[in-house]
């Protein structure tokens, strides 16, 4: 697994926040964020993809 380093802008407030969710979940926050990152962009590539499923009775 290949990793990357950015640098992050976002207001102190959004900041505890997350690190109180990760906090409550037993992540550190860079695995909280990496999660919610990874959450968000899987929705977004399905996004337009419909998955059926049906059962047919005989």
């Amino acid at each position: 697994l290949e990793e990357t380093r950015i640098t992050l802008r976002l207001p102190s407030s959004l900041k505890e926040l997350l690190t109180e969710a990760a906090q409550a979940a037993g992540d550190s926050l860079n695995a909280f964020v990496v999660d919610a990152l990874r959450t968000q962009t899987r929705s977004v590539r399905n996004a337009g993809k419909t998955r059926v499923r049906a059962t047919i009775d005989l």
